[in-house]
């Protein structure tokens, strides 16, 4: 839902056109779809509610360096949770966790 929004923001706000690629599994991985969209964008930005090391996004941005490096025109970029203890107060958890604006922010350092 974040990335949806995130996306809906950078056309309106910012003129840029992002493509969502929602992965239904991680296990069989649509490895065709992610390398399809690199091709297509030329980009790409993870978002993965894992914390950064080791998780989902470092997966796939390793198949993406592996398979559709010479496509990329700017870095991977990855929006992960924080690395830090889990919080449970629901008036941070949405900094905790990938976010809307975290989402854009990204996007925008390799537009």
């Amino acid at each position: 839902l974040h990335c949806l929004e995130a996306a809906e923001t950078l056309q309106s706000s910012h003129g840029i056109s992002a493509e969502v690629l929602d992965l239904r599994s991680i296990r069989p991985l649509d490895q065709d779809a992610i390398i399809e969209s690199v091709v297509k964008t030329n980009r790409a930005v993870l978002v993965d509610e894992s914390k950064p090391f080791n998780g989902v996004s470092s997966q796939i941005a390793a198949l993406i360096q592996e398979h559709a490096f010479d496509h990329l025109d700017a870095p991977v970029k990855r929006v992960c949770s924080i690395d830090a203890p889990a919080i449970y107060s629901h008036h941070i958890e949405d900094e905790q966790l990938p976010n809307a604006r975290r989402v854009v922010e990204q996007v925008l350092t390799i537009a």
